[in-house]
Parts: structure tokens; sequence; C-alpha cells
């Protein structure tokens, strides 16, 4: 309990504040009765399962534990996962119900439409999944003594891989949502990719818990592997040239925003493109970018700029922008 509450109680607090069909389950006057009913039924399931589950595992030979090695025995590991899943079990009804008559009356009553029910809190939904990825991977360190003829264990665990994948769906989702109306920002970008490689990660977690290549100490390499790849990824695409490029497709005035948030890989891609946009967004852009003085180009005879300082200072997509924006600012 010292283990499990705490910990459900900072997942099931960003949940809450993440999903208002999910908060509703909490708030006593937004519930009528079947729904109560409904929720009672599923808490009583919910602590059936718990209890068989701690059954079986102190029905299993004592002697395969090392009580005297440092780590979590049979209940409280199993206590955390437990609770785990009976929290991300509950999330991932709130989704069921969103979509229902009884969700539309939450939402309502929350003063919401389903789109700005969608749009919010998929920032705490990825801080919900990088906390059970390493809650994941802690238990199973500190499990060793017992978890490998377990099936509780594993189970468990890939229960809540599958409910994670809910989860980060559900974010992945939300951004998209988000982006979609709003425009890409470098936040809501990196966002979207951590979500990718978090769904990876837990895929990476899925397998290991399935015990494949289980006497090679694989999963820490790949999981840092994965996560230099990724990195080589964004360096390749340029981020900010993709964001850049999504603000001049959306062709609105947040633009105007979006480029406080840019360096010169995106202030290049804007100044190449701005013929792209309508002229009254198009005029402000300009103005914009023109006044943003310290990034201002100013060229010498010779066709250096004062900002250069030798090989170790150079840097392509501030040359770029430089040029994009002495030839439209000039």
């Amino acid at each position: 309990a010292a283990i499990a509450i705490p910990l459900v109680l900072v997942l099931g607090l960003l949940l809450r504040s993440a999903d208002a069909v999910f908060a509703s389950f909490f708030s006593a006057g937004s519930l009528d009765v079947g729904g109560a009913i409904a929720h009672v039924a599923l808490f009583v399931i919910g602590v059936t399962i718990m209890a068989v589950l701690l059954r079986m595992s102190a029905a299993e030979e004592s002697d395969e534990v090392d009580f005297n090695a440092p780590g979590l025995g049979r209940v409280e590991t199993l206590v955390v996962l437990v609770s785990m899943n009976l929290l991300f079990g509950l999330f991932a009804i709130a989704q069921l119900v969103a979509k229902t008559e009884s969700g539309d009356a939450v939402l309502e009553a929350a003063g919401l439409t389903y789109k700005q029910y969608a749009r919010q809190g998929f920032f705490q939904l990825l801080w919900v999944a990088g906390i059970t990825l390493l809650v994941l991977l802690t238990l199973r360190v500190m499990a060793t003594g017992w978890r490998r003829d377990s099936h509780a264990f594993r189970a468990l665990s890939l229960m809540s891989v599958s409910l994670i994948f809910v989860i980060v769906g559900v974010a992945f989702w939300r951004l998209q949502l988000y982006i979609g109306d709003d425009g890409l920002t470098p936040l809501r970008f990196y966002s979207s990719a951590f979500s990718l490689w978090v769904g990876l990660a837990f895929v990476l977690v899925a397998i290991r818990l399935l015990d494949i290549k289980a006497d090679k100490a694989w999963m820490t390499s790949a999981l840092f592997g994965s996560g230099v790849l990724a990195l080589l990824a964004l360096n390749v695409i340029n981020p900010e040239a993709v964001i850049a490029r999504n603000n001049l497709a959306q062709n609105e005035s947040s633009i105007l925003w979006h480029i406080e948030k840019l360096s010169g890989d995106g202030e290049a891609v804007i100044a190449e493109g701005i013929d792209r946009l309508d002229p009254d967004v198009r005029l402000a852009v300009t103005d914009l970018l023109c006044e943003r003085s310290p990034r201002r180009p100013v060229v010498r005879d010779d066709g250096t700029s004062p900002s250069d300082g030798g090989i170790l200072s150079w840097n392509l997509g501030q040359r770029s922008a430089e040029a994009n924006l002495a030839e439209l600012c000039s």
C-alpha cells in the first residue's frame, strides 16, 4: 500500500486533469444511479481479481523467493501492478463512455464540446506513459527473485503495457487533432515524436516480458539505441522545417505566434515559402521577420556576416535564414 497508493494517486491526478469524463467518475454530483452501480460492480470485479491473483501467488512455493536479496516480494509487486491496471482500465472505460449519451451529458455539464474535450490533456497522458514505463522497468529489476517463474507478474505487466497503448494512442490522437486546428509548434512536434518513441519502448518491454532472448541483457541497449536512432532521424528530417511548412500550409494569422518559437531553420523555410500566404498574412509575417533585429542579417562586401566566427560557429540553418531574410527584407 505504501508503494501503490502514492503511485496510483499521482497517475490518477494526471489522468483526472487530462480527461473530463474520467474526472467525472470521482465527482458524485455527475453520476446517475445506474452509472454508480456499474462503477461499484467494476470495483468489486477488480478487487475479486486482485484477491484471486494474490491468493495464487501465496500458494506458490515459498523457497522460490530469495528474501535476503534486495527487492520486492510477490505481494508488494502484484499490489502495485493490479492497482495500476485498475486505474488504467477505468480510464479506458472513460474513453468508451465519452462516445455515449452519458459522456455527452458529462461534457455538457463540464461546459465542453467533444472537440474541446478531445484536445485537452495530451501532455498529462504522456507523463502517465513515461512514469509507467519507469515503474515497469523498476518492478522487473526489483522482482528478480521470483518474477521469472511467475505467470501473474507476466500477465499483469503485459496488461499494463496493453492499457498504456490505449493511453499513448489517445495522447497521440489528441495531439494530432490539436495540430490540425492550431498548427504545429516545437513542443507539439517533439511531444508527438516522444509519444511514438514511448510506444516503441513499450513494445520492447512487452517482448522482454515474454522472455524472448531471455538469456541476453538486450533491453537496456535496445531502449538506448532506439532513442539515439530517434534523435538521428529528427536531425535528418529537420523538425523546424517540418513545423514551418505545416504553418505555411495553415495560411492563418496564428503563424505569427508560431514564428516566435522558431530559429534559423524554420525562418529560412518561412521566408522561402512566404509567397504561399494570403496577402494580409504575408505582410504581417514579413514585418515580423524583418523586425526580429537580432536575426536580421548584415552582410559585408565580401559576402560574410558579422556573426561569422569561423568554422566552429558556422550554422547551415542560420546562414540559409540570413540569405532568405536578406532578400525578403531588402
